[in-house]
């Protein structure tokens, strides 16, 4: 292989190599956005779950 055709293949390497990183970068991205959706979602039904039971207890208290 001569001079040119290495250079060639080192930047398509380097490329990939590139390109590989970014869709690496991008999957963690949205590993980690899916990640603090859920844990939000379960930490806004603990909220809800806990005022109903504090209203449901309140309400009893009441009678």
């Amino acid at each position: 292989m001569d001079a040119p055709a290495r250079a060639a293949a080192a930047t398509a390497a380097t490329a990939a190599e590139a390109a590989a990183l970014t869709a690496s970068t991008a999957a963690t991205a949205a590993a980690t956005t899916a990640a603090n959706a859920a844990a939000a979602a379960a930490a806004t039904a603990i909220t809800a779950a806990a005022a109903a039971a504090a209203a449901a207890a309140n309400a009893a208290a009441a009678v």
